[in-house]
């Protein structure tokens, strides 16, 4: 960055970090050490300032550090042209690091012909991110330059990217000490290589511990459903709603045949800031696509949690679906279940690999509170798992031989349960006002 900086007078450069004590520590140091290796003299040949931690190079280029904990510092450089741009340990900001590249700091490095955009990390705790979508698809094992990633759900222009991978051991200052350490480690540990914190921080291995994911379910393997779904009358379909509040509206419809207990998640789907009129237009499309004949045996349900009761009610009511409203329960409890009937090979889906509910289920993990007890990493999307394991809870009454009761209600049973709710608050506040206060006189 300091060599493109001295050839391009007048750039400027930024280079970001976790926070901004860890840009100084990581590169500060580096940068005034560089300047006094090739004989550039502080307030004669380049510029130090120490409170913005930025250096002024001859002919006037900056390079300016950053921490991604002042993320409106960073946001300011909207619309600046950028000769370089570099994102430090950009796997363990996964939750701002794309919109970080994406909106702010490679549009800028466009306005030079030679711009270059930088991220660089190990592996992170939680696989999500930008660096994720780019490298967990190749071989940890492979050393290489310059290979181009394929395109993801969440990365659809990956193949933009240029992916440089190495170890420690390529680097020629630290390859013995390297080469001992692992030495030691497969001493007194021969299966040093099953340790994920062994596999991400020395071999940049995307690896998660089984304990700590919330679904165990193997997409790819055993629950990877063998055939393609061909709808027949007497299929009975369950389509899990997940409506959402701030995050992205889901759908998982799920199909089992008649003298079976085996479950299939035949389709999933996803989408964020989509209208209700939009969203019941996408149910209305899934239950055409799967008719089923009730005189057969078949059956199609709908059911959602209510727990965002305004939108619920407004996909029953306004646009005319018979959606159920999923039993109250336990969901850490349904999850065990889920994860049970997994194991046995007792659910399934078809075509995990374009599935938005599969690349959550492998994802979500775990986060454990200092009691022991868990709930799933916040901010980690989970839309599609919700939907999913509603689904789930409905269709385990059919699959056991249970018989689920009715919790659909018309149109006109919906306002008269409204007009008594609103007629028995009437009464109370009526005699609120008479009782009055304990203390009035």
């Amino acid at each position: 960055m300091m060599v493109k900086g001295l050839q391009t007078p007048n750039s400027m450069s930024v280079f970001v970090s976790l926070t901004f004590d860890a840009a100084e520590s990581i590169a500060w140091t580096i940068i005034k050490k560089i300047c006094r290796i090739v004989g550039m003299r502080q307030d004669v040949d380049v510029r130090f300032q120490e409170q913005k931690l930025r250096v002024t190079l001859p002919g006037g280029a900056t390079l300016q550090l950053y921490g991604a904990n002042r993320l409106d510092a960073i946001y300011k450089l909207y619309g600046r042209p950028l000769l370089s741009a570099a994102v430090d340990e950009a796997a363990f900001m996964a939750a701002v690091c794309g919109d970080l590249v994406e909106d702010v700091l490679l549009p800028g490095t466009l306005d030079y012909s030679n711009g270059t955009m930088w991220i660089a990390s190990i592996p992170g705790k939680i696989p999500m991110g930008l660096h994720y979508e780019l490298t967990h698809q190749f071989d940890y094992l492979d050393i290489f330059a310059g290979r181009r990633p394929h395109a993801t759900l969440r990365a659809p222009e990956a193949e933009l990217w240029s992916v440089h991978t190495w170890t420690t051991a390529q680097n020629p200052y630290m390859a013995e000490q390297f080469a001992n350490e692992i030495s030691e480690k497969a001493r007194v540990n021969p299966k040093y290589m099953e340790d994920p914190l062994t596999l991400r921080n020395y071999f940049k291995a995307w690896v998660q511990e089984l304990g700590k994911k919330v679904y165990r379910f193997e997409p790819y393997k055993l629950n990877k459903y063998p055939h393609i779904w061909k709808p027949q009358p007497s299929d009975q379909y369950v389509l899990g709603v997940d409506t959402g509040w701030n995050d992205a509206k889901a759908l998982s419809l799920n199909g089992w045949r008649q003298n079976t207990d085996h479950l299939v998640e035949i389709w999933s789907w996803k989408k964020s800031f989509l209208l209700l009129k939009d969203f019941a237009d996408v149910i209305r499309e899934c239950i055409a696509s799967y008719p089923v004949d009730e005189s057969s045996g078949g059956r199609f349900q709908m059911v959602g949690d209510s727990s965002n009761l305004e939108i619920f009610n407004e996909l029953r009511l306004a646009h005319g679906l018979s959606l159920m409203e999923a039993e109250r329960w336990d969901k850490r409890t349904w999850i065990d279940i889920f994860n049970s009937q997994a194991a046995e090979g007792k659910l399934s889906v078809q075509s995990p690999e374009t599935s938005p509910s599969v690349e959550e289920t492998e994802k979500l993990v775990k986060k454990y509170r200092p009691d022991g007890t868990w709930v799933e990493q916040p901010g980690m999307p989970n839309d599609c798992c919700d939907a999913r394991l509603v689904a789930f809870r409905h269709a385990r009454h059919y699959l056991r031989g249970e018989v689920e009761p009715e919790t659909v209600l018309t149109a006109g049973e919906m306002n008269a349960l409204e007009s008594k709710k609103m007629r028995q608050e009437y009464f109370d506040s009526m005699e609120n006002k008479e009782s009055g206060e304990w203390n009035d006189f």
